[in-house]
C-alpha cells in the first residue's frame, strides 16, 4: 500500500493509493461438450464375455498355479513364486499355501536348516527376510546374517 503525504499550512493530507484486484473463481469450462457415452449406450454394445466359461477357466487356472506351488522343490523358487503370486495381485487365492510355505521357512531358519548354496545365500535372505516380515512373522535381521 502507498501513502502519499502533503502537507499545505499545517494541514496534512494522506490518501492512500491501492488497487485491489478483485479475483475471478469462476471456472474456465473450455467449452466441453456433454458426454455421449450414457449408461443405456453401454450397456447396448455386445459383449463377449461369458460369467460361467470365465469361472471354469479360473479354476482351471489356480489348480494349475497350486501344482507348480507344490511340484516346485527349492526354497529360492517357491520364495519367488510367492512373491510373484503377490506382485499379481491374486495371493488371496493362495493364502492356505502361502501360510503353510512362510511358517515352514520360518521354522527352518529358526533351527539353522539352510537348504541353499552359497550363490544363492543373500537372495534367499533378503527374499525371506521381506516375505516373512510382510506376513507378520517377528524375525530379526540377525536370524537371517548367516545367509550372506
Amino acid at each position: 500500500m502507498k501513502k502519499e503525504t502533503m502537507t499545505s499550512n499545517n494541514n496534512i493530507n494522506v490518501r492512500c493509493r491501492s488497487f485491489k484486484k478483485e479475483e475471478d473463481n469462476r471456472r474456465r469450462s473450455a467449452n466441453y461438450k456433454p458426454n455421449i457415452w450414457k449408461h443405456a449406450f453401454l450397456q447396448s454394445l455386445p459383449t463377449n464375455y461369458h460369467k460361467e466359461e470365465s469361472d471354469i477357466e479360473l479354476v482351471r487356472m489356480l489348480i494349475e498355479v497350486k501344482g507348480i506351488f507344490v511340484e516346485k522343490s527349492g526354497v529360492l523358487q517357491k520364495l519367488e513364486l510367492v512373491d510373484w503370486i503377490q506382485k499379481l495381485g491374486v495371493a488371496n487365492y493362495f493364502e492356505k499355501e502361502v501360510r503353510e510355505f512362510l511358517e515352514s521357512t520360518n521354522l527352518s531358519f529358526k533351527n539353522n536348516k539352510n537348504p541353499i548354496s552359497a550363490e544363492e545365500s543373500l537372495h534367499v535372505a533378503a527374499l525371506s527376510f521381506r516375505l516373512l516380515r510382510q506376513h507378520g512373522y517377528k524375525v530379526s535381521p540377525g536370524t537371517l546374517e548367516r545367509c550372506s
